[in-house]
């Protein structure tokens, strides 16, 4: 766990150095240590007899001097006082987009640090004592309503997205690809946990 604490920090330093937006890093170190994501392939594999992973505290500080840094390059770069033109690649400000990456990147590693704590013997793992109580919903007997399908017709999809699209997007989104969709049936409502 103590990676996926540490990693999206890293990303934000790394990101805004390449973005032109800091001149240097945070923590050599940890800059490098936190940098690279962890799965299932041996060549990424960050648990050899020589990693040296810091103890909770310093990579506390870590995340507090990256989020500072975060926030001052939002409070003080130049490239946030002009409007990003419709007719501008989203990426052509590079800072932009790589704050946009950052906010985005973070969503998605409380999501997977959420998993990954779901799975420790629950022996390990304990509510904050800071955390606000649960909603009241989360005891309350409620019934469930059937999935509805509804049937969606086949047909050519379009995926992808213009350099241009208002929006942020990951780099493998960008571009158009036409696929040919079977039917299928998909749920009335929104799905939810």
């Amino acid at each position: 766990l103590v990676f996926y604490y540490g990693h999206p920090a890293a990303l934000a330093v790394n990101k805004l150095r390449v973005a032109g937006a800091l001149t240097k890093g945070l923590c050599d170190d940890f800059d490098v240590l936190f940098e690279t994501g962890v799965d299932e392939m041996s060549w990424d594999d960050l648990d050899t007899p020589s990693t040296r992973w810091p103890e909770l505290q310093e990579v506390r500080e870590y995340r507090s001097k990256a989020r500072d840094l975060v926030l001052d390059v939002i409070r003080n770069h130049p490239a946030l006082d002009e409007p990003i033109s419709s007719k501008e690649a989203t990426d052509s400000k590079f800072v932009v987009w790589s704050l946009g990456m950052i906010c985005e990147h973070e969503r998605i590693h409380l999501e997977t640090s959420t998993t990954l704590m779901r799975e420790l013997p629950i022996d390990d793992v304990s509510r904050p004592s800071y955390w606000p109580p649960d909603h009241p919903s989360v005891t309350a007997e409620t019934s469930v309503a059937p999935v509805e399908l509804v049937s969606v017709n086949g047909g050519s999809i379009e995926l992808g997205k213009p350099r241009t699209h208002s929006t942020y997007s990951w780099d493998n989104e960008y571009g158009s690809r036409v696929i040919e969709a079977r039917p299928f049936k998909a749920s009335r409502t929104q799905v939810t946990n």
